[in-house]
């Protein structure tokens, strides 16, 4: 795996990071409980420092006015039925898998947006795991065990499952667990309290440390 290799000789991102995680007091991560608290417990558990999480810490709904081109667009189809998809830097596609992806997106008849960019290899496969199996926000499209490839039926019959029929399982609880999660995130007064939690915490952190 890319975290594990080293480059040029020089440390792996694994090694960088333990070595980062054994010489800290403590450890700050963009998370917050209501969404992985079992993990939290677990990394602080497994490293032996306290974790100090700042919240979700989302971005402001974005305000403006799309551009008209786009607005003239998206106003020939009905309210959530445009399929956006995007890699943005995370992750390694093959052309035959675009392709693929593609196609898959095709079959289902919907209009969609496909980006594609820069390629960097991290966390998605746990994060995947997480939306699907646990928050329930989304459903993993089927590929094989051997090599992670999957075809353009796969990615058909993945967004067919919470696209068709939104009143039937996945897609009902899929877009219950969407709203629930948008209001979560959207909450000010739970931001702004780990916001002064954290304050707390690192006041206390370095109390400790220079007395």
């Amino acid at each position: 795996m890319y975290i594990f290799k080293s480059f040029h000789g020089t440390p792996s991102v694994f090694d960088r990071l333990m070595k980062s995680y054994n010489g800290c007091n403590a450890i700050l991560i963009k998370s917050c409980k209501e969404m992985e608290g079992s993990y939290i417990d677990y990394v602080s558990n497994q490293l032996k420092r306290p974790v100090f999480l700042i919240g979700p810490v989302v971005p402001e709904p974005h305000t403006g006015e799309l551009d008209k081109k786009w607005t003239n667009w998206l106003s020939q189809f009905g309210s959530k039925s445009v399929i956006y998809c995007s890699f943005g830097s995370e992750t390694f596609l093959t052309d035959d898998q675009i392709k693929e992806l593609a196609l898959g997106l095709e079959l289902t008849g919907l209009p969609f947006f496909l980006l594609v960019m820069l390629p960097l290899k991290g966390d998605q496969l746990l994060n995947s795991k997480l939306m699907a199996m646990e928050g329930r926000v989304g459903v993993e499209v089927n590929r094989r065990d051997e090599d992670g490839y999957f075809g353009k039926e796969d990615v058909f019959e993945a967004v067919k499952s919470i696209t068709y029929e939104v009143d039937k399982e996945p897609a009902k609880s899929v877009r219950e667990n969407h709203k629930k999660c948008k209001d979560f995130m959207q909450n000010n007064e739970i931001q702004n309290k780990y916001i002064t939690d954290l304050i707390e915490k690192l006041q206390s952190l370095s109390h400790k440390t220079i007395y």
